[in-house]
């Protein structure tokens, strides 16, 4: 159940690297996970986990929101040489198991 549960994950992982086109797996029995930073104001980000387990039953999403400090504003160059201040974002490291 572990090897399973690892290679699905380690799949979806992959699949979710860079911008190309990937072809769409098997969905039976599988975890599909997504992360996103959503930035509240000055002083908050929200961390929204989302997991689409496919399993006999059908379809079933889990969605988890997690309140973090925000880190602040950065300045970047833009496209047209201007500087632009933005919201500095969170660095995300997945760990499988």
């Amino acid at each position: 159940m572990k090897k399973l549960l690892l290679s699905v994950a380690l799949t979806g992982f992959l699949f979710s690297c860079g911008e190309e086109k990937t072809v769409p797996s098997s969905k039976n029995d599988c975890i599909e996970s997504s992360l996103n930073v959503k930035h509240l104001g000055d002083s908050l980000d929200v961390l929204e986990t989302t997991h689409v387990v496919y399993g006999p039953g059908g379809k079933k999403v889990v969605v988890h929101s997690d309140t973090l400090p925000s880190l602040g504003k950065t300045t970047q160059t833009a496209d047209d040489g201007s500087s632009v201040t933005i919201d500095k974002d969170y660095d995300l490291f997945i760990t499988v198991k």
